[in-house]
């Protein structure tokens, strides 16, 4: 009797040792999963911090690309500009041109009839 008084508890103490070591368990569990939650939030915090970089990057980039936009449309058209000026002094050249041909047959056309004015003067 009393070896089975014993056993009985030594099977009571087991029993109530039993649920304590699955608790210190699962606090252990408890503690691993907040550890790696924890990491896993500072991870988060980290890619968001560097995702809030490379926006701003990003926004800076769009800002440059845009003034270099409006820096190249106002080159187009300075160049259109220059090409519509090119085109005019071009057509008043040829102008100028014709001009000076006339004015050259013209003074061609003198000269022959002072020769001939001459010429006959001599004669």
């Amino acid at each position: 009797p009393a070896a089975c008084g014993h056993d009985a508890l030594a099977r009571l103490h087991a029993a109530i040792q039993a649920p304590e070591r699955e608790t210190a368990i699962l606090q252990a569990n408890l503690r691993a999963a907040r550890d790696e939650l924890s990491a896993a939030n500072n991870a988060l915090r980290l890619y968001r911090d560097e995702y809030g970089a490379r926006t701003a990057e990003l926004r800076e980039f769009r800002d440059e690309n845009d003034t270099l936009n409006a820096d190249l449309r106002m080159a187009r058209n300075s160049n259109l500009a220059l090409n519509a000026d090119l085109r005019a002094s071009r057509d008043e050249n040829t102008i100028l041109q014709a001009s000076l041909t006339a004015a050259q047959d013209a003074h061609s056309a003198v000269d022959r009839d002072l020769r001939a004015a001459r010429d006959a003067h001599a004669a």
